[in-house]
């Protein structure tokens, strides 16, 4: 018997909506994310620089570059140095990056135009990572409340129930009999951490 296309189609769209977000979508989720909030900050740096500093052109933003919290710092104090005549210290260690103290009006104005650049070109690591959205929230759930358990007993790990979510808590205490669990069936939230928080683009 013949079956039409479309029927077929709905039937994969159907599958394919069963299996729930795949990592692209999360990646894709995160990074817009990431590029609203990125949004927020800027215009209200920009407002505020026009407050502060009537008549004053506010530069065009750059095009955002998302760095891990330990690469930053340099990044930010570098992007910052060749802007303004204010010492500028990177902190790897914390994070953070230490700005001198201005020593006129100038010297304020040209340090905030250069803060307001080179966060829109090297924003904060905090911008580029948020609460999960709705499709990581599905992708977590669909993961591990059903892609693990059905992978582990595919592969004879018996699951345990009142565990604390722990697929592998029936084998937890067997250092051999968990190595294989893992290997056989990874924890799918290793490849939701390798996924930068700002999605990588």
């Amino acid at each position: 018997m013949l079956v039409p296309a479309a029927i077929l189609l709905a039937g994969c769209s159907t599958a394919a909506a069963a299996r729930g977000p795949a990592l692209d979508d999360v990646a894709r989720e995160r990074a817009e994310w990431a590029e609203e909030r990125l949004a927020v900050l800027l215009d209200s740096h920009a407002g505020y620089l026009r407050d502060r500093w009537p008549g004053i052109a506010v530069p065009e933003a750059g095009t955002p570059e998302w760095l891990d919290a330990s690469a930053w710092p340099s990044a930010y104090a570098a992007c910052l140095s060749v802007r303004t005549a204010v010492p500028v210290v990177p902190d790897g260690a914390t994070g953070s990056v230490t700005l001198g103290r201005p020593t006129s009006d100038a010297e304020t104005r040209t340090l905030e135009l250069a803060i307001f650049v080179c966060e829109s070109i090297l924003p904060p690591p905090s911008i580029g990572s948020g609460p999960p959205g709705p499709l990581e929230l599905e992708w977590r759930r669909q993961a591990i409340e059903v892609e693990l358990p059905r992978c582990l007993l595919r592969h004879g790990v018996p699951l345990a129930g009142g565990s604390g979510g722990d697929p592998y808590a029936r084998v937890r205490t067997d250092p051999a009999a968990l190595a294989r669990a893992e290997a056989l069936c990874p924890d799918p939230l290793a490849s939701l951490a390798r996924i930068p928080p700002a999605g990588g683009r």
